[in-house]
């Protein structure tokens, strides 16, 4: 990370179903299947540093817990007694890792879920060196000052320009019960309509944060008025921390956030390249310790495929030490390994 002028830490959260391991121990309840049949399992909550090109860098994070249900509860509980508090832990983490590299810039991603008026206030209350936040907004929130709120008042805001973004390709989703599911669609390139503006946000009314002052951000509005048949229309509204003040500054939040994809692509390298689903471990923190192994196989695998598109003709030392060279020549040529015991 050292290396790179700007560095993006991207938070995200998957399921690892193991409703199949019953004999497996401290799991938890992660939904119900399309039948309604409750599924038992972890979330996975993983931080990675990806470049500005896109390369993964590494993997800063990993936090797997059994969920409890929130039934019974009081929603309005201090933060820190929440799930949620995981997005605030990782952003702390990106703070920490921000302080010993100040040459780079280092920018926390998240999706909507971690858009909670704690976690910019947290950032907010933080003294030195500090990570930026760039967030895809979730909540219509409140803007001080005004009468309109942040979603009608970036849709007003001046056109800034209409660029070409890639959209990767969705994976299917089966119907629940309670969700209509999405078909599989081919990647494609959506013409998206960007705005930006300074925001100010106000605190929400809940206990816990409606005395706190309101929060000055940043605002970039992206939108794809005329989707795909089938297709769902680009939509993003993102939060930063960081002023944007031009449409050079806008483009590059768009360009941030488009790599947010990135980790799901890792998540599915656990899942399918490593199998971290069909480990036979009867404790689930037993089953954590190996996924962390996977975890780090899992960026390494990422890494070569990403080399091995971009940069073809790159040495194989570059990755591999003397010895892992000369195993991989042996396999390529398809020649029984001459090993001596020492």
């Amino acid at each position: 990370m050292k290396r790179e002028a700007t560095v993006l830490i991207v938070q995200d959260t998957t399921e690892l179903n193991l409703s199949t391991r019953s004999a497996c121990e401290g799991l938890g309840q992660i939904g119900t299947n399309q039948t309604g049949a409750q599924s038992r399992g972890l979330d996975l909550h993983s931080c990675w540093a990806v470049g500005e090109s896109g390369l993964p860098l590494g993997v800063l994070r990993l936090h797997g817990y059994a969920p409890e249900s929130a039934a019974g509860k009081d929603p309005h509980r201090p933060i820190a007694e929440k799930e949620s508090y995981r997005w605030l832990q990782a952003y702390e983490d990106a703070t920490a890792v921000a302080a010993t590299i100040p040459d780079t810039r280092v920018i926390n991603v998240t999706d909507r879920e971690g858009d909670m008026f704690e976690l910019f206030d947290l950032r907010r209350r933080q003294t030195g060196r500090k990570a930026e936040l760039l967030v895809r907004a979730n909540w219509d929130r409140c803007l001080a000052g005004s009468d309109q709120k942040l979603f009608e008042e970036l849709a007003a805001a001046p056109l800034a320009k209409t660029v070409s973004l890639p959209v990767p390709r969705p994976r299917e989703h089966r119907a629940k019960p309670s969700d209509p599911g999405r078909p599989a669609l081919p990647a494609r390139t959506a013409k998206v309509q960007v705005r930006f503006q300074e925001v100010t946000l106000s605190a929400p009314q809940a206990p816990q944060t409606r005395n706190k002052q309101p929060i000055k951000l940043w605002a970039v509005y992206g939108v794809e008025k005329h989707p795909p048949k089938g297709a769902s229309a680009v939509r993003w509204l993102l939060l930063s921390s960081i002023p944007v003040a031009s449409v050079k500054q806008a483009l590059k939040c768009v360009r941030w956030y488009g790599r947010r994809w990135r980790i799901e692509a890792w998540h599915r390298v656990m899942k399918s390249g490593c199998q971290i689903l069909d480990h036979q471990n009867h404790r689930a923190h037993v089953l954590l310790r190996a996924i962390a192994l996977d975890a780090v196989i899992a960026w390494r695998i990422m890494l070569l495929a990403l080399l091995g598109r971009e940069v073809p003709e790159l040495p194989a030392d570059t990755l591999f030490d003397p010895c892992e060279c000369e195993v991989l020549g042996l396999l390529t040529q398809k020649k029984a390994s001459p090993w001596v015991m020492p």
